[in-house]
């Protein structure tokens, strides 16, 4: 941890005898440090003047004579401290000089006004109050071990310390190296090797000095950093090629200095807070900088040109390295969480895509180390615990908890073994030997591929049974009729079940106009419930802006979600849903699955309101009988019940899909929600096997009327049935002569929509064309399973379009090539996970001089899921008036797989016409293609 010293500043000279004229350097500079220099020094230059040196102040502003011995409460000086002007020094809301001091200011000015025999900043002289340290051995403040493994440096306040470490991966008794210049805030070895150590502290207020010493020795051999750095350094790092040294501090600057003559390279400005922590990138190409302004910043080393800023974390950040292989980038601090962005942005500009984003500790991250392998992160907390990360899927291996004082450096050694640097100056040992890797349960991976719902179960005929004839013991698959008595206590089956047996329950009552708002529930043999999921919060957050109904799909804006990733669930208040499209902005939200019509529910959940300012939290399904790892975030547990169907589909009647547990007898449980009953209180209870299924239908193609030389869109909509979640195919086929359509077009696991274009041609012959042929195909337990797709009505080919205005073309926004070259084939987009890309949207006006719209979150038809027209704006995307054409933005999602398939636009004016589609290929980079 980077912890930031106060020193009080305090006048230390003596009073003034009576008649004696105040002394420059003794007296009026620590008044002007403490009062002025702030904002009025050579770099912020505030009020167009500065009090650095007495030649800056006796110079003064424009406006006025700064210091006038014959006037001297009109010298501008004493006008500004005693308040006599518009903008008084220092500002009202600030501490103001007492009686007694601005009378030291006056009698100095009257005595003259006389500068120093030797005129220095006075940002270079600081008087402090020398403290003796507290009792005891001193705070371990900074730590690192050779390369070799078998030598630690350790800082300490004002102390260089060494110490041996042994085979056995233990550390032997410190010796000092040297004295160092009050607290040390980062120590590394130059170069990996053990000849040379690299320090970074310096004074509070005062400067910031990096030291490279002699370890054989104790000699400084060289320093860095004094009067650049106007405060005190938190980290130095040198290059993987020992030519370039970095220094970050509390001024918020970093420097970049030639290690061999000592020369100042470059100065990177951009940060609004210190600069916690520094990071090379393998290679050297890139420096990370870790800022009290809750970012971390990549920076190009050849130009200082900025390539990122990870703005993700909602606190200080303390602590950023790269992995080995320079594939990621890690940082963590104030606000409890270890980010890890995949590292992209290696030669451009680039958006470096998040990875994973952990709720770590309960109190702010101090610090973290990597091993050199890059399999294992080591976090430490004012928490007091020391964690283990499995790498690079960051889960939580190890809790070393109960430390006796926080833990502020952590050092890895060799084969496993890693060290802790404490606050009341002793050293931990930790090793990572026989920790087993530990692997996330499958459903709450982002990207994850999604079963294709095959057949298991019991298979029989389907018994017809009424409630008397089913009694208390029933075989399934049946279904019941039966009727809630006034009660309301419900009806109650009991039934056998081998384990990992599924069964789907449903009741149908509202579909027989009965009041019934029914409930099902399935409970063990003493009537408990069962257990279905364990959810483990990885993530708080709260509605904000407005609450949501419990049907409500899109807009759901809630807190900490550029932390949050697609397919990820979503638990809100006893509801989980799943997110589906990400947020376009401040004034925008997430939209959960399925993306339109009526949200979705999970694991059997039922759909609720919720209100503004409503806790919500991002969870993974645990593993059943999996070990709950604690993060200080809950975890909840989901039985077997179910109210509406999550699919929303059957209105207020119940659906549950069951899988025992374990052999065993079970009841089913039949109930009204709100507890009542009554001789119309009907329902049919049916029991059966699991029989994944789809059904597709066409829309916005009932009746299509298609210009000559025009594009529309159609929409193949699915309905997915008892866990069939795997991609479907749908193909256009026995189209006319001179009409063409977009086939197949491929519905994405998981997903319930996809969309295509069909075209006519210029020649086409006009009137009304025979249908062709829609039909889906998808594999369904290891079988191909056909069904037509219905909803497709008139088709007409007309002469002119309906819409103003002409076709639209696309092009490639980078190269500027058109997408559908001369020789009418289309040329291939190509996207990387995590990237952004650009293309041009380009029309043939005519006479229509307004805006042409092609819709908001909507705009990209038919990308990949994970894949958005991005950047644009409360407006969506648009071409303005005037215009021809139009840049966008397409980016994609890190986790996304690779793919191939068309897209297009599709205007919101009459006609609503579309793009002639175009190919946009996902390609994963060679070291993530698998």
């Amino acid at each position: 941890m980077r912890i930031v010293v106060v020193i009080v500043c305090l006048l230390m000279g003596a009073p003034l005898m009576a008649g004696a004229v105040p002394d420059y350097h003794e007296d009026i500079a620590p008044l002007l440090r403490q009062y002025c220099a702030g904002c009025h020094n050579d770099d912020d230059f505030e009020g167009e003047f500065s009090v650095e040196r007495y030649v800056d102040l006796a110079e003064g502003s424009s406006r006025s004579k700064m210091i006038d011995p014959e006037d001297v409460d009109g010298s501008y000086l004493m006008r500004l401290m005693t308040g006599d002007v518009d903008e008084p020094m220092p500002p009202a809301d600030e501490p103001q000089p007492s009686a007694e001091e601005l009378e030291v200011f006056r009698s100095w000015i009257a005595g003259g006004g006389k500068g120093p025999a030797e005129d220095v900043s006075i940002l270079s002289m600081l008087k402090v109050r020398e403290m003796a340290p507290a009792a005891g051995k001193r705070a371990v403040t900074a730590m690192e071990v050779s390369g070799d493994g078998t030598l630690a440096v350790l800082g300490w306040y004002g102390v260089v310390a060494l110490a041996a470490v042994d085979g056995k991966g233990r550390m032997g008794k410190e010796r000092v190296l040297g004295e160092a210049e009050r607290k040390v805030n980062a120590v590394h070895f130059v170069g990996g090797g053990k000849e040379r150590v690299l320090t970074a502290g310096g004074i509070a207020g005062l400067s910031g000095v990096a030291t490279v010493w002699d370890v054989r020795t104790g000699e400084r051999v060289a320093e860095f950093g004094e009067g650049t750095h106007r405060d005190v350094l938190y980290d130095a790092v040198i290059d993987p090629k020992a030519e370039l040294l970095a220094t970050g501090g509390y001024d918020g600057k970093v420097v970049l200095w030639d290690l061999a003559t000592g020369e100042r390279v470059r100065v990177i400005e951009g940060h609004n807070g210190a600069v916690f922590d520094l990071a090379f990138s393998p290679d050297g190409r890139v420096l990370a900088s870790a800022s009290a302004d809750e970012t971390i910043k990549l920076w190009e080393v050849a130009t200082g040109r900025r390539l990122d800023t990870l703005n993700q974390p909602q606190g200080e950040v303390y602590s950023v390295l790269f992995s080995p292989d320079g594939k990621f980038v890690l940082g963590a601090g104030a606000d409890r969480r270890i980010r890890m962005w995949r590292f992209v942005s290696t030669d451009q500009a680039r958006i470096n895509p998040v990875r994973h984003s952990r709720f770590a500790h309960e109190g702010e991250v101090t610090a973290l180390a990597m091993s050199a392998d890059g399999k294992w992160l080591v976090s430490a907390s004012v928490d007091g615990v020391v964690k283990l990360w499995a790498l690079p899927s960051l889960v939580e291996a190890r809790a070393w908890e109960g430390q006796p004082d926080v833990v502020s450096s952590l050092a890895m050694g060799r084969d496993g073994v890693f060290f802790g640097g404490r606050m009341d100056g002793s050293t931990g040992r930790f090793e990572s030997a026989g920790v087993a890797v530990p692997v996330l349960a499958s459903g709450g991976n982002k990207g994850a591929p999604l079963e294709d719902g095959g057949t298991r179960g019991t298979r029989g005929e389907m018994a017809v049974l009424t409630e008397e004839e089913a009694g208390e013991d029933v075989s399934f698959p049946a279904t019941i009729s039966g009727v809630i008595r006034e009660s309301g206590e419900g009806d109650v089956y009991s039934f056998a079940a081998m384990a990992g047996e599924p069964w789907v329950f449903e009741v149908k009552a509202e579909r027989m106009e009965s009041p019934l708002d029914s409930k099902i529930e399935v409970l063990d043999a003493e009537g408990e419930p069962v257990e279905q999921v364990r959810l483990q919060a990885l993530r708080d957050s709260w509605f904000e802006f407005r609450g949501k109904n419990s049907m409500q799909v899109n807009d759901f804006r809630i807190f900490n979600w550029r932390e949050m990733e697609l397919n990820e669930y979503l638990y809100c208040n006893g509801e989980v849903v799943r997110l589906w499209l990400y947020p376009r902005g401040p004034d925008s939200g997430f939209n959960v699955y399925p993306g339109f019509g009526t949200r979705h529910t999970y694991f059997g959940t039922t759909g609720m309101a919720h209100a503004l300012g409503e806790p919500c939290y991002v969870v993974r399904p645990l593993a059943r009988g999996e070990e709950v790892r604690p993060n200080g975030l809950p975890v909840f547990t989901i039985y077997y019940e179910n109210d509406d169907d999550p699919k929303r589909r059957l209105g207020k009647d119940s659906k549950l899909t069951f899988v025992a547990p374990e052999d065993g007898e079970y009841l089913v449980r039949v109930s009204d929600v709100r507890g009542f009953g009554g001789g119309d209180y009907r329902y049919e209870l049916t029991a059966r096997a699991p029989k994944p299924d789809f059904s597709a239908q066409l829309k916005s193609i009932k009746e299509l009327k298609l210009a000559r030389g025009e594009a529309k869109e159609f929409v193949v909509h699915l309905d997915r049935y008892d866990g069939f979640e795997g991609p479907v195919r749908v193909e256009v086929t026995g189209l006319p002569q001179g009409l063409r359509a977009t086939s197949p077009v491929v519905i994405e696991a998981g997903q319930h929509q996809a969309m295509g274009v069909i075209w006519a041609d210029a020649d086409a012959a006009m009137g009304e064309v025979e249908l062709p042929a829609v039909t889906g195909r998808a594999k369904i337990g290891g079988r191909e399973v056909r069904h037509k797709v219905a909803g497709l009505g008139k088709i007409t080919v007309i002469d002119k379009p309906e819409a103003p205005f002409g076709v639209v073309l696309y092009a490639d926004g980078d190269s500027g090539e058109a997408v559908v070259g001369q020789d009418g084939r289309l040329r291939e987009l190509t996207i990387e996970p995590g990237e952004t890309i650009t293309a041009i949207v380009k029309a043939e006006r005519g006479e229509f001089d307004e805006r042409i719209v092609f819709g908001k979150e909507d705009s990209g038809r038919n990308l990949a899921h994970g894949l958005i027209v991005d950047n644009i704006g409360l407006n969506g995307l648009m071409i303005p008036v005037g215009k021809t054409e139009q840049r966008f933005f397409i980016t994609a999602a890190d986790w996304v797989p690779e793919s191939t398939r068309t897209f297009h636009l599709r205007t919101e004016q009459a006609g609503k016409h579309a793009t002639p589609a175009i190919r946009l290929k996902v390609r994963r980079p060679d070291d993530q293609a698998n």
